[in-house]
């Protein structure tokens, strides 16, 4: 074989991988679809209550959370603010609003007014593994690396098991340029939530990055038979054994 020909068997590889997340994107888009169905129906549901009950928390609390759930987060922090105005009437807890706010804010990377409030929820939640998980994902995104493993440590402590804060830790290893650490506890994130799509995508993608192509196609493979219909998990097998094939086939003939 030709040197110059040596590169046909990773094009091969470079195309699975490619049709492995073509199939994960669209298990991922179709989730979001599904999820976004049931908070807009949520959404008419709340925004109904507010108007026969503006005078309630629980009511303006649960439409900002249906509004977050739909990624309208200016409007969702509006119900937050008006829901911290009113005078408590014991519907809401005050640490779980804290947290929502929080959320919001970090999804419109207002970084520091969500670490600002999730901070203050903390004081009120000390031992909340979520609070201290969400707290080193914002400092990852302010590039404080120390502040943001101080606190996912601190969450793992709490709850050994965290897929979430698991995943943190490996992306704060990722960012520190230690990428076989980020490769561990991603793999006990995806070992936690074997059935989550998300797990197995940071698993691929650090495998890829680092050149570990084989390992990286191994588990977008599996990856590839999360479906959500039985159906359809029924067929992946065989799909994936003819993308297989046909890897080979494309690799022998171009040789």
């Amino acid at each position: 074989m030709a040197p110059t020909e040596r590169c046909f068997p990773c094009q091969a590889a470079t195309r699975f991988l490619f049709l492995c997340f073509a199939i994960l994107l669209l298990i991922l888009t179709t989730a979001t679809v599904m999820r976004n169905r049931a908070y807009r129906d949520k959404v008419s549901l709340w925004a109904d209550t507010v108007k026969k009950s503006p005078e309630k928390q629980r009511t303006h609390h649960n439409y900002g959370c249906a509004l977050a759930g739909v990624e309208l987060h200016e409007a969702a922090l509006q119900e937050f603010r008006k829901t911290l105005a009113m005078k408590p009437d014991g519907s809401v807890l005050y640490g779980y609003l804290l947290i929502e706010m929080g959320n919001s804010y970090y999804k419109l990377e207002q970084y520091d007014k969500a670490i600002s409030t999730w901070q203050e929820a903390l004081r009120r939640e000390p031992d909340s593994a979520e609070l201290l998980n969400n707290l080193a994902m914002g400092f990852l995104k302010k590039k404080r690396f120390g502040d943001a493993r101080n606190y996912a440590e601190r969450a793992l402590t709490i709850e050994p098991s965290a897929a979430d804060t698991l995943n943190t830790l490996g992306q704060i290893h990722l960012a520190l340029g230690d990428p076989d650490a980020a490769i561990r506890y991603f793999l006990q994130a995806l070992e936690k939530e074997p059935e989550v799509v998300a797990r197995y995508v940071d698993v691929i993608e650090v495998f890829e990055k680092t050149g570990r192509s084989a390992l990286a196609r191994e588990y977008a493979g599996r990856a590839a038979m999360l479906e959500y219909d039985a159906r359809a998990r029924r067929q992946s097998p065989t799909y994936i054994g003819t993308l297989n094939r046909k890897e080979h086939w494309d690799a022998d003939k171009k040789m």
